[in-house]
């Protein structure tokens, strides 16, 4: 079992990371990172959010385990 966390701060100056992916609390080098302020648009409170991986039932398991899963409204440190 692998403990992912995802982060983005919309927030950041333009040459900032924004995101950031950690597996079992270390984050990996990246090739490249995406950088500078997000803009999001408003959700409308009618969209769909999906969260998982779904694979066909002939490629094997029909479906992946989360076990666990928090959204926070501010970046949390590893």
């Amino acid at each position: 079992m692998v403990a992912l966390r995802v982060t983005w701060d919309t927030n950041v100056a333009p040459s900032i990371q924004h995101t950031h992916v950690y597996f079992d609390g270390v984050e990996p080098s990246y090739r490249s990172a995406p950088t500078g302020p997000i803009s999001l648009s408003a959700g409308s409170g009618t969209g769909t959010m999906r969260i998982g991986n779904f694979v066909a039932a002939s490629q094997g398991n029909a479906f992946r385990v989360i076990d666990e899963l928090q959204i926070h409204d501010q970046v949390l440190p590893p």
